[in-house]
């Protein structure tokens, strides 16, 4: 579902992509003007369903250095750089299952090791600890308020650098976005279709990883994963708290 709005003067089109636990906002400056002379679309926030909004916000503020309480358009949320997580106040916990499209969300990390070890210091728990996936990245699943999943991962900023979706199409879920949104992709032009079939999952994790996608709105990164299959346990384990 999409819908236009004004807040302070800025015109939104909001992109609802899945309404469970949390969903995705986007900013899509100067409507008025001609595809070619508009501002770039950036990313604007996740909205998040919490039963206590306010120990949801204490976590993130707490946790990443990046954050500060922030409120817009009277949702009560934290700021991070130039983007935001709203809370709306639920009464009941988030389901968890099944899983939908987004997987998780995350910030960076310029010293994976020390940031993890603080963040055990400081009493967060983790779904999964701190994993290697190659010789240079690093990541790590923390379990965050309302059953949300947060990850970690080797980065040259502690910004909130991306949001992890699943998709039954990858490559066709970003050539939408790119399409209709604005995204933008570094991919190679493709000459094939985009409906390709699914690698076998692959450690770490047992994660099925190809075909994989990844589009930007300003310095955020949507990175879309094929959906994972139900008899793969060790993905369910995963990824169970999210929705």
């Amino acid at each position: 579902m999409k819908q236009s709005f004004q807040i302070n003067g800025i015109t939104l089109i909001i992109a609802v992509l899945f309404v469970g636990m949390f969903s995705l906002f986007l900013t899509i400056p100067g409507l008025t003007q001609s595809r070619g002379d508009a501002a770039p679309v950036t990313f604007h926030h996740v909205h998040l369903n919490s039963t206590d909004p306010a120990a949801a916000i204490s976590f993130y503020t707490s946790t990443f250095d990046m954050t500060r309480k922030a409120a817009l358009a009277g949702w009560d949320g934290v700021q991070s750089e130039n983007m935001y997580l709203l809370f709306n106040k639920a009464g009941r916990s988030p389901v968890t299952e099944p899983l939908s499209a987004i997987w998780h969300f995350g910030w960076g990390s310029t010293a994976m090791e020390p940031d993890y070890r603080k963040h055990l210091a400081n009493g967060v728990s983790f779904k999964t600890p701190m994993t290697r996936l190659n010789s240079s990245l690093q990541f790590a699943y923390m379990n965050a308020p309302d059953g949300a999943l947060v990850e970690i991962n080797t980065s040259n900023t502690n910004a909130f650098i991306h949001v992890h979706l699943y998709s039954d199409a990858p490559l066709c879920a970003a050539d939408w976005y790119v399409k209709n949104l604005g995204a933008t992709s570094r991919a190679q032009q493709r000459t094939g279709p985009c409906e390709v079939p699914f690698a076998a999952p692959s450690e770490p994790l047992g994660v099925i990883r190809s075909p994989v996608a990844t589009v930007r709105f300003g310095d955020v990164s949507l990175i879309i994963y094929p959906k994972q299959r139900p008899a793969n346990s060790s993905v369910r384990e995963a990824t169970s708290s999210i929705t």
